[in-house]
């Protein structure tokens, strides 16, 4: 009877990786660090920790780590492509947005002060990623902000499970296809 409860498992495709034959995962392979477009080192070292680091939470059933991870990796995808466009067009925008940012909240205009919700609206502007991306990313902003308790208590719709795991993991997903898409 537990066998049958726990076949479901098998059956459903894997964040982490494929199941084996027999029901159980076959040994698991490192988590992959592909963002080898990021072209300033630093950055991209930084992006493959945090990738890396929310694989392993949600591997380890760290709901919320998984979370706010995924949404750094996002952040960190996101900055470093809009940093390294090149053409006169897109700097114009991303100058002008800057700018526009920096005189109505009294912030520096630079693109490393953007929040994650700044960025994902101007690589949308500079038809970085696509809408699938960024749906899920601006709901990855929203959960990324469970780390405040603050807000766990106010609202109580939003929760750290797997299912948001699963989620946000997948955002970043998409995030890096479409930007390594264009890279390539």
């Amino acid at each position: 009877m537990a066998r049958q409860r726990e076949s479901w498992k098998t059956s459903m495709p894997s964040l982490i990786g494929p199941a084996s034959s027999t029901g159980t995962r076959s040994r698991r392979k490192k988590p992959s660090n592909s963002f080898t477009w990021i072209k300033v080192k630093r950055t991209r070292d930084i992006v493959n920790s945090d990738w890396k680091e929310a694989q392993i939470a949600y591997r380890h059933g760290a709901w919320k780590a998984a979370i706010v991870l995924a949404g750094s990796t996002i952040e960190g995808l996101l900055l470093s492509a809009l940093m390294q466009l090149s053409g006169r067009a897109k700097k114009e925008v991303i100058k002008e947005r800057l700018l526009r940012i920096s005189e109505s909240k009294n912030r520096t205009g630079a693109l490393e002060f953007l929040y994650l919700r700044e960025l994902i609206e101007l690589a949308v502007k500079l038809d970085l990623i696509s809408s699938g991306p960024l749906k899920f990313s601006h709901s990855v902003n929203d959960y990324r902000n469970i780390i405040h308790p603050g807000l766990l208590i106010r609202d109580r719709t939003l929760r750290a499970g797997k299912l948001e795991a699963a989620a946000a993991l997948s955002a970043a997903k998409m995030v890096a296809r479409d930007l390594g898409d264009r890279k390539r």
